[in-house]
């Protein structure tokens, strides 16, 4: 027998016993049921409450204090929120069902049948929740509109100074850590899911999902980071203002399958092709600003959108298979000159919706070019030397304290 089979072997009792005691304390994790904090005006001096925020008229949303309680996540799909009563804490709360089911009831959050809780790990600091379920720890849409715009709320609810610490998504790209550090919050304030899935805090903040039960995305999100990361960007990295965003750097899903053809006639027609993985944050919102005309297929890519002039025209690649709305929805609020081209999905099985979502796409590329000649026929090309922006949404994130450190 091979060293490391027996060494396999006498593990394996001590293994099965670590599972068992691990299984032991699941009970003790899950919550007992589901609990809605009170509202109020003022901090009470005990208990648990929220304070309702308002980012726009047509906008309401909450923060809520949970003191002693506990944050837990599956790094994917489900947040819970768990006050000192052990009550899953409503509102703050949140759990994704896939695309085909969306966002689930509170009572149907994953904690309540979990099989396996790693221990929480204590914590005597404040600590803010910027956990997001749903894409928060790899998705650059999902980074911008679901899990940064919760700073925002903070700072609406007049708590911003009160976090010592800030549970954060999986820092899994640059950007994520680049968008925090314009934001003047470094490493050594942030809690990661990753390495610690289950907090436990002497008062914990937390909000509700800034888009709701939404796949649209609120106008005061767009404001928010247009006025928080405009006048921080740097130059273009390139200096064309008529770009082709490429997926090519995608391992599984949407890209052009005859890209080459696609990029040929488009060099013709004076574009560049990049890669948003080429370029810092900061980059490629500087790119998207000084863009004239966008072509791409969808991807978390086109969420740059938010950083545009209005007139900006936009061309956004589907399979003709499936759509989603989110681009349209910022191009909408931004006044960009936005257009949908329907593609031709490269495999079979369009018709599940996950498998719609991740096809690679053929163009017709006589039509795309038909496309892009009326919107430079129809709309203004705009001009502008500045980075600067002023918006009419209260407070800016950039230079948030360092707390403590």
């Amino acid at each position: 027998m091979k060293k490391s089979e027996t060494v396999r072997l006498l593990l394996l009792p001590q293994r099965v016993a670590g599972r068992i005691r691990r299984l032991a304390y699941n009970r003790l994790y899950r919550p007992s049921g589901v609990g809605r904090l009170p509202e109020v005006s003022a901090e009470p001096a005990r208990g648990d409450y929220r304070i309702t925020v308002r980012p726009d008229a047509s906008a309401e949303h909450a923060i809520y204090v949970v003191r002693n309680g506990r944050l837990l996540t599956d790094c994917l799909n489900s947040i819970a929120v768990i006050n000192e009563r052990n009550k899953l804490v409503s509102g703050a709360s949140w759990q994704w069902g896939g695309l085909e089911s969306g966002i689930l009831k509170d009572e149907e959050n994953a904690v309540f049948a979990a099989q396996f809780s790693a221990r929480p790990k204590p914590y005597t600091e404040t600590v803010f929740s910027l956990w997001t379920g749903g894409g928060g720890d790899g998705n650059l849409f999902h980074w911008l509109f679901d899990a940064l715009p919760r700073l925002h709320l903070l700072q609406l609810s007049g708590l911003r100074d009160q976090p010592d610490l800030f549970a954060v998504p999986w820092l899994k790209f640059p950007f994520q850590r680049q968008s925090l550090s314009l934001l003047g919050l470094s490493d050594d304030r942030f809690i990661e899911s990753r390495s610690v899935p289950h907090v436990k805090a002497k008062k914990i903040l937390a909000t509700d999902h800034p888009r709701g039960n939404t796949s649209l995305v609120p106008a005061w999100i767009c404001k928010f980071l247009r006025q928080t990361f405009l006048a921080l960007l740097p130059p273009p990295p390139v200096k064309t203002r008529r770009i082709y965003l490429s997926r090519n750097d995608s391992l599984s899903s949407r890209r052009i399958v005859n890209e080459p053809d696609l990029v040929r006639r488009l060099s013709h027609e004076g574009f560049t092709s990049v890669t948003a993985t080429d370029f810092s944050f900061a980059e490629q919102a500087s790119l998207f600003h000084n863009a004239e005309i966008i072509v791409s297929p969808h991807g978390a890519g086109l969420s740059n959108l938010v950083f545009c002039r209005p007139g900006t025209r936009v061309i956004e690649i589907f399979s003709s298979a499936w759509w989603l709305p989110m681009f349209e929805a910022i191009s909408s609020h931004l006044n960009l000159a936005y257009s949908r081209f329907a593609g031709s999905p490269s495999t079979e099985g369009s018709e599940v919706p996950r498998k719609a979502l991740k096809t690679d796409i053929r163009v017709d590329v006589d039509k795309l070019f038909a496309t892009v000649e009326a919107l430079d026929k129809g709309f203004p090309v705009h001009s502008g030397a500045s980075n600067s922006e002023t918006i009419d949404t209260p407070g800016n994130l950039a230079g948030l304290e360092q707390k403590g450190n």
